[in-house]
């Protein structure tokens, strides 16, 4: 009699299943359909029915696979976390997963959901299961630890001293204790290991950051957690510190040069890039940042503007922005005595120009190369052309006529790019 019972149980069940996957697949169809209909309509009052008619379809989808996500979150289940938040989390994964399934293959949609919402669900407990997170592989060897400790107070019913746990937890080769969800993760249970996973275990219990901790529980978590949104006061100090000794180094370079040609406009350019802003710097910024739109503009870091920003702030190309930071740091660079740098490429030449040196008139050429008989870079004294030759490094002795000494370039071959065309002569200086 109770197998007659049985039987028709298990019958009822296969003829109920049956009726749920014939009906998940007519919607699948009628889905689609839909969809498809709604890329090919033109008319909007007839898009927006369709797109109704849709989100109820996928409604009634997930609805009827619900039982799926209560199956997963049952298994995902922990403390501190409620069950109504894991429910809607699952809702969502299943409703991503909805938007990429392709009923047309063999696979059933609630397989094809299933690493969506048990992914989602640990990401989701990852985040938001404890006040002080926990790296991902403590909290699977922790969640073993848990089950281990419930299995043994209900075997032996009393609480396992750490040796007696230990030997609980190694004791059988075959043991759920000793296998994360990486089955090919083995781990050995150690005294050192149990003691990690106590301190998870206080730290799990912590529920706000007004909860006290420690000896006589005369801490609140909040007096230990640092707020990392608050600049710490030797960062700040720090910070200072570095912008004042740019600004310093910036003006005495503006009293070496003075207001000649475009320094100016390289001084202005390097304090944009390395974060000092000048009142009239801010002003020229706000000039910008109306003409475009602060979305377009960008946002305005404390470290410098990058390059593109400054091109919008001075009407220039992104190029010529990269040029006046170039020439600006060779200048400061043969200021603090030492060897300006330049980079060119295998192949290509650019005119010394004068831009680094104190000279009002920067097209009235007044150096002369010396020593300059390598095999990486060329130079010609008459057209003062540099180039180079092979990639790798070489020093050019510069005679500064104007001011009558000497500057020691070190020059940068890089290997030549091949969407560059045969003989083009490309000005790194403009």
């Amino acid at each position: 009699m109770i197998k007659k019972e049985r039987l028709s149980q298990e019958k009822q069940k296969k003829i109920e299943k049956e009726k749920f996957e014939q009906e998940q697949e007519l919607l699948f169809e009628k889905y689609i359909e839909l969809k498809d209909k709604l890329s090919k309509t033109k008319n909007e009052s007839k898009k927006e029915e369709l797109r109704l008619i849709i989100k109820d379809i996928e409604g009634i989808i997930i609805e009827s696979n619900v039982g799926l996500v209560v199956k997963i979150v049952h298994k995902r289940m922990v403390e501190g976390v409620e069950f109504e938040d894991l429910i809607q989390e699952g809702r969502k994964a299943m409703y991503e997963a909805l938007l990429r399934y392709d009923h047309t293959k063999d696979n059933k949609f609630a397989t094809y959901a299933y690493k969506f919402i048990d992914g989602s669900l640990h990401n989701y407990l990852r985040d938001n299961s404890r006040i002080i997170r926990v790296q991902w592989l403590a909290n699977e060897n922790y969640r073993l630890y848990a089950k281990c400790l419930d299995d043994f107070i209900n075997k032996y019913h009393k609480y396992p001293l750490d040796s007696e746990l230990i030997v609980f937890m190694n004791s059988d080769a075959e043991t759920r204790y000793m296998a994360s969800s990486d089955k090919s993760v083995r781990i050995e249970w150690t005294k050192e290991r149990i003691e990690r996973m106590k301190m998870i275990s206080d730290q799990a219990s912590l529920s706000s950051i007004y909860d006290t901790f420690g000896g006589d529980n005369d801490t609140e978590l909040f007096e230990v957690t640092e707020d990392k949104t608050i600049p710490r006061p030797d960062e700040i100090c720090e910070e200072n510190d570095e912008k004042r000794r740019i600004r310093e180094k910036l003006d005495e370079l503006f009293d070496y040069y003075g207001d000649v040609g475009e320094n100016t406009r390289i001084i202005d350019v390097l304090k944009l890039r390395y974060g000092v802003y000048d009142d009239d710097l801010k002003e020229s910024i706000k000039k910008a940042i109306n003409k475009m739109g602060k979305e377009e503009f960008g946002l305005i870091k404390p470290e410098g503007l990058t390059l593109e920003q400054i091109s919008y702030v001075y009407d220039i190309t992104r190029e010529s922005a990269r040029i006046y930071e170039s020439v600006g740091l060779r200048q400061l660079q043969i200021l603090v005595g030492a060897k300006p740098s330049v980079e060119i490429k295998q192949g290509n030449s650019f005119r010394f120009l004068n831009r680094d040196l104190h000279i009002e008139d920067y097209n009235k050429i007044r150096v002369e190369f010396v020593n300059s008989n390598n095999d990486i870079i060329s130079v010609d004294n008459k057209t003062k052309f540099i180039k180079g030759l092979k990639v790798g490094t070489a020093t050019l002795l510069v005679h500064d006529k104007n001011s009558n000494r000497d500057i020691t370039y070190e020059f940068t071959v890089l290997p030549k790019d091949n969407k560059t065309k045969k003989g083009k002569t490309l000005r790194k200086e403009a």
